[in-house]
């Protein structure tokens, strides 16, 4: 059965039944939209509110609110939350190695699970420990808010001028 076409009404009478974290997760969602026009690659990372900051010259800390978006039916965060949260912050900290003159994508990350991310929030900490013409090399430690260690995370990242087209 094809799905009903949205209209403003429609959308008004299904934002009436929901709940306020229902409703707060809407907002979020509306929030990521309205940015999208100025940065529309970020959707997820703005939807769920990862912010990125230097701690140190060459090390990143990415924080991630732990929202009911981001939590499995064991109410603790979805490992592909902490994955995201992981592989965002190792490709903008290779980005930034690069002062933003190079493109990256991800060619593999190896994840490790170490406890249950829970709490108030999660905090990635990044380093690039190498960074050569067309491969990067980065570790990342996901913490939660109260410095517990949940996830450690290794990544290679291919590196390529973006005026030239990524090689298939």
């Amino acid at each position: 059965m094809p799905q009903e076409q949205p209209t403003a009404k429609n959308l008004a009478l299904s934002l009436q039944k929901l709940s306020p974290t229902e409703l707060q997760i809407v907002a979020d969602a509306l929030a990521a939209f309205q940015k999208a026009p100025i940065d529309k690659y970020r959707f997820l990372t703005d939807f769920w509110g990862i912010t990125v900051e230097e701690e140190t010259q060459g090390r990143w800390r990415g924080h991630l609110p732990i929202r009911p978006q981001i939590l499995n039916r064991q109410h603790i965060v979805h490992g592909g939350a902490t994955y995201t949260l992981a592989d965002s912050l190792m490709g903008y900290a290779v980005w930034r190695r690069y002062q933003g003159t190079m493109a990256c994508v991800t060619v593999e990350i190896k994840m490790t699970y170490v406890a249950p991310g829970r709490g108030e929030e999660l905090v990635a900490e990044v380093e690039v420990l190498r960074a050569g013409q067309t491969l990067a090399y980065t570790e990342c430690r996901v913490l939660d808010n109260t410095g517990r260690l949940v996830a450690v995370a290794t990544g290679t990242f291919y590196v390529w001028d973006p005026s030239q087209p990524l090689p298939d």
